[in-house]
């Protein structure tokens, strides 16, 4: 399999072997993460049975038994969150080094280095990020080290050309933003560490790919831009969460940004101008008021 090619180029350095105190830890590391990696439902007991050797030693598992002994998921991006050095400059070194191996793997090199970077963030996405971002809650740590934006980064791409090799299976992304968005602008028990944040350019570039009139993307869309546009009138989170305080007002500031220096699609266009009017700062959105009493500033 490529992923043991890949594991053959990785630096067993900080694998500290010869240090039993850190081999110790590791141990019971693994036992809380695989144990987190299976109620996640992100791995299951193969995937555990098969990394935990990569984990411990850096080295893979011998195979005698394809059917028992191989794992049921095999992507790099797990050796990755399985290294020892979770720094950004590390991860960051390891994905390209992986991804030029699979190119040169391959004589196309850039149509493959397209759809294995596709395959990884799908992968990535429906197996650790969006499953973590339901199973975590409020200001403690993943799965992920923190390195959400380090990931969405390597997976999702930086510019224009990037995002258009994703456009396939992100065309909600744009009302994906705006309803994680408002729960970390208004919820303490969201997980303060919820990707989504980190893909405001991706999501905005989507954004004329959103049916804004199916199911409760209006909703969605329009209670989140009301958040953006009166936000100093609520923040829930000055002098009580510093740090969520600080990643709510920077989410604010991207999204006011971008919604006045981009082109918008017509629909989105008129919820953002209606957001901005008397009328807008009042309107009432499904059970939000409900759930959320702070917004009854908006209509005193």
């Amino acid at each position: 399999m490529l992923i043991e090619k890949l594991v053959d180029l990785i630096n067993k350095t900080p694998w500290q072997l010869d240090n039993p105190i850190w081999i110790k830890q590791r141990k019971k590391d693994w036992a809380e993460l695989s144990k987190t990696l299976r109620d996640m439902e992100s791995f299951l007991p193969k995937d555990v049975r098969y990394y935990k050797s990569y984990y411990l030693t850096g080295e893979l598992p011998e195979i005698k038994d394809e059917l028992k002994d191989l794992p049921e998921h095999a992507n790099c991006t797990i050796l990755l969150l399985l290294h020892p050095l979770q720094t950004e400059e590390n991860i960051t070194e390891l994905y390209l080094t992986f991804c030029q191996l699979r190119e040169d793997a391959n004589n196309n090199k850039q149509a493959n280095y397209s759809n294995y970077r596709y395959r990884d963030k799908d992968f990535f996405f429906h197996r650790v990020l969006a499953k973590q971002n339901f199973y975590f809650k409020g200001n403690s740590q993943g799965v992920v080290h923190g390195l959400e934006e380090v990931y969405c980064r390597l997976l999702y791409g930086t510019t224009e050309q990037q995002w258009q090799e994703l456009t396939r299976g992100n065309k909600c992304s744009f009302g994906a933003f705006c309803s994680s968005g408002t729960l970390l602008l208004l919820n303490p028990d969201t997980y303060i560490n919820d990707h989504y944040q980190y893909l405001g350019d991706f999501s905005f570039y989507m954004a004329p790919l959103q049916d804004y009139t199916f199911g409760r993307t209006p909703v969605e869309v329009n209670q989140f831009l009301q958040l953006i546009q009166y936000y100093e009138l609520l923040d829930p989170f000055k002098g009580i969460d510093e740090e969520r305080y600080q990643r709510a007002w920077k989410l604010v500031n991207l999204t006011r940004e971008k919604l006045n220096t981009t082109e918008l699609p017509e629909l989105l266009q008129q919820m953002w101008d209606f957001a901005q009017t008397p009328e807008g700062k009042e309107a009432t959105y499904s059970s939000f008021p409900k759930k959320y009493p702070i917004l009854t500033v908006l209509t005193e």
